[in-house]
This record gives structure tokens, C-alpha cells and sequence, in this order.
């Protein structure tokens, strides 16, 4: 966030996101009931663009500010499932929308944050992996996301953070060839704590 091309307050932000690991997977295969473990990995990058609206507060030391961003991305999801009846599948998606950054300074030190966002999730998609089965074409559906932190500044650059987040995405499904992909829903609950450098 800084003063850029005769904007006070511009707001720009990237974010990258990889995570992988195994989860227990209760569904069917072919029609059976099927019990097993299914190795995910997710990709996920968005940025978002905007500008800070300084609220007035009362106390010294303290500043409160909005900043409505706009924003956009894209996001996929690697799926597959272990054992015998096991296949992989390959899902992905835009992301465009808006959401809005909230950051209270409660001492010059101490800042606490929240961020609530709502994206169209648009142009997704399913590649599975099986033999004789064609890629489906999702509709646009929506994607919630709402986050809260902390971050307290220990000297000069150093800081330390902590944040929780909720996340909820479904996809729409769709038909293809040899059978149809069905709706879905995503529920992601995150917690994260860390070490900052601020430049």
C-alpha cells in the first residue's frame, strides 16, 4: 500500500497458495460404495487491486482504515484417489470479483484486520483421467471467503502474524461424455501463524 501515479492509499496484493496431502475420501466408484484415501493438491493465486479509505478515530495512536478491492484469479485442484478402484481427476477455475480489506490500529504496533470477499467462480472444469470419459464444463456458481488477523510489529521491519480464514466454493458440475460430473461443495478452514518482513 503506498502513493502511487497520484493515488493516495493504492492497495495492490498477490498471493500464491500450494497445498497437498491426503484425505479421507467416503463416496462411490462406479456405482459400489467405496471407502479410501485421496491425495489432493491445490493451487491457488489471486491479486487484488484497490484503494484505502481512512475512517476517522478517535485517540492517538489509533487509525482505522477500509479499502474495497477489486479482484481476480485462478485456482485448480488435483485429485487422486489411492487403491484399486483409484483415478485421478483435474479440476479448475477463474476467480474474479470484489471483497473488502478492514484494518484497525489499535497502537502503532498492533494492528487487527479482517477481509471479506465474494468471487465468481468462472470457466471451470473436470479432466478425469479414465478411459472413455470426456472433460465436463462447469457454470459460473459463487465463492465466500472471510478472514481475520493480527499482526504485531516486534522492531523496524519484523513482524509477527496470526490469522484464521473460512472459505466456501462449490461447483456446478456438468455432463460429459460417458456419464456427468455432480455438484460439489468446498469447505477450506485455515490457521496460519508467522514471521513478517515488511518492504
Amino acid at each position: 500500500m503506498g502513493n502511487v501515479f497520484g493515488i493516495q492509499n493504492g492497495y495492490a496484493a498477490i498471493h500464491y497458495d500450494h497445498s497437498a496431502g491426503n484425505i479421507a475420501y467416503m463416496g462411490n466408484v462406479g456405482g459400489r460404495p467405496y471407502t479410501g484415501t485421496d491425495s489432493a493438491a491445490t493451487n491457488r493465486v489471486m491479486a487484488r487491486v484497490g484503494v484505502g479509505i481512512n475512517i476517522p478515530v478517535n485517540g492517538p495512536g489509533h487509525q482505522m482504515m477500509i479499502t474495497p478491492y477489486i479482484a481476480g484469479g485462478y485456482q485448480n485442484w488435483n485429485r487422486a484417489l489411492q487403491g484399486p478402484y483409484g483415478y485421478t481427476e483435474d479440476y479448475h477455475a477463474g476467480l474474479v470479483g470484489t471483497g473488502a480489506l478492514f484494518q484497525y490500529a489499535v497502537t502503532p504496533r498492533f494492528v487487527v484486520s479482517g477481509n471479506s470477499e465474494i468471487l465468481a467462480v468462472v470457466g471451470g472444469g473436470m479432466t478425469p483421467h479414465i478411459r472413455g470419459m470426456g472433460n465436463a464444463s462447469f457454470g459460473t456458481s459463487a465463492e465466500e471467503k472471510l478472514m481475520a488477523g493480527v499482526d504485531y510489529r516486534i522492531s523496524g521491519p519484523v513482524h509477527l502474524f496470526s490469522e484464521v480464514s473460512y472459505t466456501h466454493f462449490t461447483y456446478t458440475g456438468g455432463t460429459m461424455k460417458g456419464g456427468a460430473e455432480p455438484s460439489s461443495a468446498t469447505n477450506l478452514f485455515d490457521m496460519e501463524a508467522g514471521i513478517a518482513y515488511s518492504f
